[in-house]
């Protein structure tokens, strides 16, 4: 993972993303499954945090969030967040993901990733984390993780529009070069079904559900930045599919609910 592009990206973040149409209505639709799992007894870590938006969010509805990343300007953006919101309950730590665990002393309720903070990893990569935080996680504790499938309708239709040879590039357990800023690292891409595998040893899944089928990925902001009607549009037929797993590995994202195993399980 390249911390040089996660900390150059940092200023812009919420610009390009957290406050942008399209930003806006994906941020919502992962709040709507979230927002049942948070109550003022939870306490909640999030990984790969970026600029803390998620993180005042949940803070605002659990008894404490650790919120974490591995880019040290991404974490001065939640920091700054967090004065500006006079929150106690939050605490933004910088931290390399696969050494996560070694740090953590106590045990979680929750475990949060949002918008492909897990796709940074390759599959053996899940692998180890998955091992390595089960321990951290509460009997009956939950994961929420918002992850980037490998068929994603609206990135091949525009790719196939366009001649582009990154057609399909999701569909692949190689990891995909991504350039943030003049910076490249490997982004990998993991089905609904990959997910589940890998952390069946102590999780069982309970919910699957598409973020940003009808929605388009966040590239594509300026396109549709002059267009609200249309945005709504889709908006409305994103909330009539929204219920239906099976379209998950067909959307920009997807909603992948998992809780830990009970010992006799």
């Amino acid at each position: 993972m390249s911390t040089l592009s996660f900390n150059s990206y940092a200023k812009d973040y919420d610009k390009h993303f957290t406050n942008s149409p399209i930003g806006i209505l994906q941020r919502k639709r992962v709040y709507k499954y979230l927002l049942p799992l948070l109550s003022k007894q939870k306490k909640v870590l999030e990984i790969n945090c970026g600029t803390g938006e998620d993180a005042i969010y949940i803070a605002q509805k659990v008894k404490s969030v650790l919120a974490t990343d591995i880019s040290s300007e991404m974490i001065r953006e939640g920091q700054a967040k967090k004065n500006k919101n006079n929150l106690d309950n939050v605490i933004f730590e910088i931290s390399d993901i696969n050494e996560l665990h070694t740090k953590l002393s106590s045990s979680f309720d929750l475990l949060f990733s949002d918008f492909g903070g897990l796709n940074c990893l390759s599959g053996e990569e899940l692998k180890k984390f998955s091992t390595n935080i089960s321990s951290s996680i509460s009997n009956r504790g939950h994961l929420a993780l918002v992850i980037m499938g490998k068929k994603c309708f609206w990135e091949n239709f525009f790719y196939l529009w366009q001649g582009d040879k990154r057609y399909k590039r999701r569909n692949t357990k190689q990891g995909q070069k991504t350039e943030i800023n003049g910076a490249q690292f490997l982004t990998y891409y993991h089905s609904p079904k990959e997910i589940s595998s890998v952390f069946f040893k102590d999780f069982r899944t309970i919910k699957i559900r598409p973020i940003g089928l009808f929605v388009p990925p966040s590239y594509l902001n300026t396109y549709f930045a002059n267009k609200p009607i249309l945005l709504q549009a889709l908006n409305i037929c994103e909330r009539i599919f929204a219920n239906f797993a099976l379209f998950a590995n067909f959307a920009d994202h997807y909603f992948i609910l998992l809780q830990k195993k009970s010992l006799t399980e």
